[in-house]
Protein backbone atom coordinates (compact mmCIF):
# COMPACT_ATOMS: atom_id res chain seq x y z
CA UNK A 1 0.00 0.00 0.00
CA UNK A 2 2.73 2.38 0.17
CA UNK A 3 3.36 2.20 -3.88
CA UNK A 4 2.90 5.84 -5.31
CA UNK A 5 1.78 3.96 -8.04
CA UNK A 6 -1.18 2.05 -6.65
CA UNK A 7 -2.17 5.22 -5.16
CA UNK A 8 -2.14 6.90 -8.63
CA UNK A 9 -4.35 4.24 -10.47
CA UNK A 10 -6.48 4.79 -7.01
CA UNK A 11 -6.83 8.12 -7.27
CA UNK A 12 -7.26 7.97 -11.15
CA UNK A 13 -10.05 5.60 -11.16
CA UNK A 14 -11.57 7.91 -8.55
CA UNK A 15 -11.76 10.78 -11.12
CA UNK A 16 -12.99 8.32 -13.92
CA UNK A 17 -15.99 7.42 -11.93
CA UNK A 18 -16.35 10.32 -10.44
CA UNK A 19 -16.70 12.58 -14.05
CA UNK A 20 -17.05 10.47 -17.06
CA UNK A 21 -19.59 8.19 -15.96
CA UNK A 22 -22.06 10.49 -14.60
CA UNK A 23 -21.12 12.89 -17.90
CA UNK A 24 -21.82 9.29 -19.84
CA UNK A 25 -25.39 8.98 -18.33
CA UNK A 26 -26.54 12.48 -18.40
CA UNK A 27 -25.80 12.55 -22.57
CA UNK A 28 -27.51 9.21 -22.85
CA UNK A 29 -30.22 9.94 -20.78
CA UNK A 30 -30.52 13.33 -22.50
CA UNK A 31 -30.76 11.49 -26.15
CA UNK A 32 -33.27 8.75 -24.65
CA UNK A 33 -35.57 11.52 -23.81
CA UNK A 34 -35.38 13.55 -27.02
CA UNK A 35 -35.91 10.28 -29.09
CA UNK A 36 -38.79 9.81 -27.22
CA UNK A 37 -40.40 13.09 -27.72
CA UNK A 38 -43.18 12.81 -30.48
CA UNK A 39 -41.52 14.86 -33.39
CA UNK A 40 -41.96 14.57 -36.77
CA UNK A 41 -39.30 12.07 -38.24
CA UNK A 42 -38.82 10.74 -35.25
CA UNK A 43 -38.70 7.31 -36.97
CA UNK A 44 -35.53 8.30 -39.05
CA UNK A 45 -34.03 9.74 -36.15
CA UNK A 46 -34.45 6.26 -34.15
CA UNK A 47 -33.29 4.97 -37.55
CA UNK A 48 -30.00 6.56 -37.81
CA UNK A 49 -28.94 6.36 -33.55
CA UNK A 50 -29.39 1.94 -33.91
CA UNK A 51 -28.31 1.75 -37.47
CA UNK A 52 -25.24 0.88 -36.24
CA UNK A 53 -25.94 -1.28 -33.73
CA UNK A 54 -27.89 -3.65 -35.85
CA UNK A 55 -26.25 -3.46 -39.08
CA UNK A 56 -22.22 -3.92 -37.84
CA UNK A 57 -21.01 -7.17 -38.12
CA UNK A 58 -18.06 -8.72 -36.23
CA UNK A 59 -15.73 -11.29 -37.87
CA UNK A 60 -14.97 -14.29 -35.78
CA UNK A 61 -11.80 -15.20 -38.39
CA UNK A 62 -10.43 -11.38 -37.80
CA UNK A 63 -7.28 -10.65 -35.37
CA UNK A 64 -7.99 -7.51 -34.52
CA UNK A 65 -11.32 -4.96 -34.50
CA UNK A 66 -8.74 -2.19 -33.77
CA UNK A 67 -7.48 -1.99 -37.10
CA UNK A 68 -7.75 -1.74 -41.08
CA UNK A 69 -8.60 -5.68 -42.58
CA UNK A 70 -6.40 -6.63 -45.49
CA UNK A 71 -8.12 -8.68 -48.52
CA UNK A 72 -7.81 -11.70 -46.58
CA UNK A 73 -8.93 -10.84 -43.69
CA UNK A 74 -12.17 -9.49 -45.31
CA UNK A 75 -12.56 -13.01 -46.94
CA UNK A 76 -12.91 -14.72 -43.39
CA UNK A 77 -15.47 -12.55 -43.06
CA UNK A 78 -17.25 -13.89 -46.10
CA UNK A 79 -16.12 -17.29 -45.40
CA UNK A 80 -18.77 -16.16 -42.41
CA UNK A 81 -21.34 -15.50 -44.40
CA UNK A 82 -20.83 -18.80 -46.43
CA UNK A 83 -21.15 -20.72 -43.47
CA UNK A 84 -24.17 -19.14 -42.27
CA UNK A 85 -26.25 -19.29 -45.34
CA UNK A 86 -25.02 -23.05 -45.62
CA UNK A 87 -26.15 -23.16 -41.93
CA UNK A 88 -29.76 -21.91 -42.68
CA UNK A 89 -30.71 -23.46 -45.67
CA UNK A 90 -29.45 -26.67 -44.62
Amino acid sequence: MGDPWFWNALRNTGEYALIALPSALMVSLGLAILLNRPIRGQAIYRTIVFLPFTTVRRCRDAPSRNRVRSSTETSACAGDAARIRATVSA
